[in-house]
């Protein structure tokens, strides 16, 4: 007996410490419609292997018919039990991958099934939000059919299926969307309603549906900015190799034709840029006209640099603290732009925050040699208009700059020669001591060095011009 005991102890010892190997879960199936073996996924089949058993990941051999857009592979798995609702570890169930690919027969038959169509993925996406964004309109009503949540929204950004559809341009979702009720005035987490996301995407008519909709035509982002103000030029700082330019945002139908949807001009972001500003910058003639003729104000200043607008093809002074549609205007050396602003009523005598005025701006103060689009004609041009709207030609801004020395820097000869005809003083010196001339000879003051412009010091000396390099004191 006790020799028996003994053995059944040890029996039990040894099983205790036998390690208990796990049944590995069978994936033949899900392999071979990964791979599209369809000749062994048929065998399967017949071999009447679990048709659930997923990938380590969670993928199921439906999830992969569904992605490969196979309807007779998806149809034979859901005759033989498929679950519809099987998720990946990431919430990705069949039917969110079919509204991916757009196909209502899959999606349709997927539904017919049992298949969850308010299911959402690990992001808090919906079918209802993916078939939005891939614009399948038969794939949207069979949701609808079956159920479908319409102002559901996802986890991460709280977008809507509005949202997504109107941000990929595809009206004639926002359209069924808006049928069957969806908030034509929700808000994502960023404070986005899907006006601002039709704006940012140029998408007209859905802009106009918003609208008859009842969307708030004047709603703002967080950051002040309206409709109006993202179609009509926002811009967006990117990176294109070693260069930061930037990206206007600017869809000039859609912006011309909030206005008269109720739009007002008026309206800043939280910088202080209008959508006049906007427009001038990204030089949108007909909307500039259209924002003119419902009222603009022509005499808005900017009240501190954007983080999004700090660099432009033209300058990147251009936002300057003060900067009114007109200074922007005479920056960009738009001569017509200018004569449109003083036409509505700009005030020519206004300043940046430095003191700089239009006519400075026009010369090419704070216009950066080799980075802009500025020619020498077009500067002349907008300093001509610039002195007939009475500019003070020798006003210097807070670091003693004048047209003159603008028009030196850039080495204009034609404005410099304009300046002078028109009574300038040559020999006027900056906070640092530095001519018009000396800056034109390549002055350097500290670690400052200016582009030398030989025929423009030959030409102001010729015009009389004293204290070039030489002759200055400056250090």
């Amino acid at each position: 007996m006790r020799a028996d005991c003994l053995g059944r102890c040890w029996i039990a010892v040894l099983l205790w410490l036998t390690p208990i190997v796990a049944a590995v879960p069978d994936t033949r199936l899900a392999d071979a419609v990964k791979n599209r073996d369809t000749q062994t996924f048929h065998a399967l089949l017949k071999e009447r292997v679990p048709v659930n058993t997923s990938q380590p990941d969670g993928t199921t051999a439906l999830h992969w018919a569904v992605h490969w857009n196979d309807p007779q592979i998806t149809e034979l798995l859901l005759r033989a039990s498929a679950n519809p609702n099987a998720a990946t570890e990431l919430g990705v169930t069949p039917l969110s991958l079919a509204c991916t690919n757009g196909n209502a027969a899959i999606v349709d038959a997927l539904l017919k099934a049992g298949a969850n169509p308010n299911a959402a993925t690990a992001g808090g996406e919906t079918a209802l939000m993916i078939a939005a964004r891939s614009g399948s309109v038969p794939t949207v009503n069979a949701l609808f059919e079956h159920g479908a949540e319409v102002n559901a929204k996802e986890s991460r950004r709280g977008q809507t299926a509005l949202m997504w559809a109107v941000a990929e341009d595809h009206p004639e979702i926002a359209k069924i969307l808006i049928e069957h009720g969806s908030d034509a005035n929700a808000r994502s987490a960023t404070g986005f309603s899907p006006l601002l996301f039709a704006a940012r995407a140029g998408s007209l008519e859905s802009a106009r549906l918003l609208v008859a909709a009842g969307a708030d035509v004047n709603a703002a982002a967080p950051d002040g900015s309206t409709a109006l103000l993202v179609a009509g030029g926002s811009l967006v700082a990117t990176t294109t190799g070693q260069q930061i330019v930037t990206t206007p945002s600017a869809h000039e139908s859609l912006a011309t034709c909030l206005p008269d949807q109720g739009a007002n001009p008026d309206l800043a972001d939280d910088s202080g840029h209008t959508a006049l500003h906007f427009a001038v910058q990204t030089g949108k003639r007909q909307l500039v006209t259209k924002l003119l003729a419902h009222g603009a104000n022509p005499n808005g200043q900017i009240t501190m640099p954007s983080p999004r607008q700090m660099f432009s093809l033209v300058d990147e002074m251009l936002w300057e603290v003060g900067a009114t549609p007109l200074f922007m205007a005479a920056k960009a050396a738009d001569a017509d732009f200018m004569r449109a602003l003083a036409a509505a009523g700009a005030n020519t005598s206004l300043t940046t925050k430095d003191k700089s005025t239009a006519l400075m701006a026009a010369a090419g103060v704070g216009r950066t040699e080799g980075q802009t689009l500025v020619t020498e004609n077009n500067a002349l041009e907008a300093v001509k208009v610039a002195l007939d709207l009475g500019a003070d030609i020798n006003a210097a801004n807070d670091e003693g700059w004048t047209a003159l020395h603008g028009a030196a820097y850039n080495g204009s000869d034609s404005v410099v020669k304009l300046l002078a005809e028109k009574g300038t003083t040559l020999d006027v010196k900056d906070t640092l001591g530095r001519t018009p001339l000396s800056i034109a000879e390549g002055a350097k003051v500290k670690d400052t060095i200016f582009v030398v412009h030989q025929s423009t010091a030959d030409l102001l000396r010729r015009l009389g011009a004293r204290l070039g390099l030489k002759e200055t004191e400056a250090k």
